[in-house]
């Protein structure tokens, strides 16, 4: 997921490790590590999930104006999922823990539940936003407590991963519908979950949207956005980087690394889950880590072209 860095420089990430049995991972340890500007360890915490869940996928980090920090991530009760924030003093003291899931969807059975795929702070207005999956792509709202304030899914999408605010404390999200003809899912959604525009970003020569390794980013910039997403058509793998205005024009086709490209609008409509959610305080434990991992940074060629609105 995407790091956070704070306004003297420090960064905040979140990763995880895994115990691997024979071939594939059997338990998940996540941790977060703050670094300064010069990439020195400052501070590490570790997670785990507690409350008969096991964490299983992280959501991201982010800071409120009195420097506490949030992590947040997806744990599972097998069969149902949750999203789990923790929320510690700048120290790293834990000072609340809460999970969300659903207590009972539309069609009356909970299982799948919530998943975290981003993460986003709003310090003007003192509340987070979690975008994720549950019956479609979400968005979850919670105040500084932890507190549920709203919860939306939206149709005609799979999930939301990476998310971001502009000045205004409206969000935009990048997510995905899935399968082979699956396709990259842009939204604008005000502060209250209202939606302001909807598009779907798409590509030629069989493309699909490899979410599973390669996590969609947000980011706003000035009066632009971009995202980074990653395609496959099943035998070869692009990192596409894309840039519109944050307004939502810019609809059409273009060409750029020998496919075509349409972005284009699609409808999609608000479900509150509000009635749907279900939480609790006290999950998990919160440990210190007096080390930081030191990573291994690989050098890679890579052949890029450019075409933004």
């Amino acid at each position: 997921n995407r790091p956070l860095i704070d306004s003297s420089g420090n960064v905040y990430i979140n990763y995880r490790e895994a115990l691997v049995s024979c071939c594939c991972p059997t338990y998940y340890f996540f941790y977060m590590t703050k670094l300064d500007s010069s990439g020195t360890f400052q501070l590490g915490r570790s997670f785990d999930g507690g409350g008969g869940q096991y964490i299983v996928g992280y959501g991201g980090v982010g800071l409120d104006s009195s420097a506490n920090i949030y992590n947040v991530f997806s744990g599972i009760a097998y069969p149902y999922g949750s999203i789990i924030i923790y929320k510690t003093s700048s120290a790293g003291t834990a000072l609340a823990t809460s999970y969300v899931t659903r207590a009972n969807t539309q069609g009356g059975s909970r299982s799948g539940g919530y998943f975290a795929g981003g993460y986003v702070f709003d310090t003007t207005n003192s509340v987070g936003y979690v975008s994720g999956s549950g019956a479609g792509g979400l968005i979850y709202k919670h105040n500084t407590s932890l507190g549920h304030v709203w919860a939306y899914t939206y149709s005609n999408t799979t999930a939301f991963q990476g998310i971001a605010l502009d000045s205004s404390g409206n969000m935009y999200v990048v997510g995905y519908t899935s399968g082979i003809s699956g396709t990259t899912r842009i939204m604008k959604v005000d502060s209250s979950g209202t939606v302001q525009w909807a598009r779907t970003l798409s590509a030629s020569g069989g493309y699909y949207v490899e979410y599973q390794y390669y996590p969609a980013q947000i980011s706003v910039v000035g009066t632009k956005f971009v995202i980074c997403v990653g395609l496959t058509n099943g035998s070869d793998r692009i990192a596409f980087t894309f840039q519109a205005p944050t307004d939502g024009s810019g609809t059409g086709t273009f060409t750029n690394a020998g496919q075509t490209w349409t972005y284009a609008s699609f409808a999609t409509t608000a479900t509150a889950n509000d009635t749907n959610v279900s939480g609790a305080g006290g999950q998990g434990s919160i440990t210190a880590t007096t080390t930081s991992r030191t990573p291994t940074i690989a050098t890679s060629l890579w052949a890029t072209s450019t075409t933004s609105f």
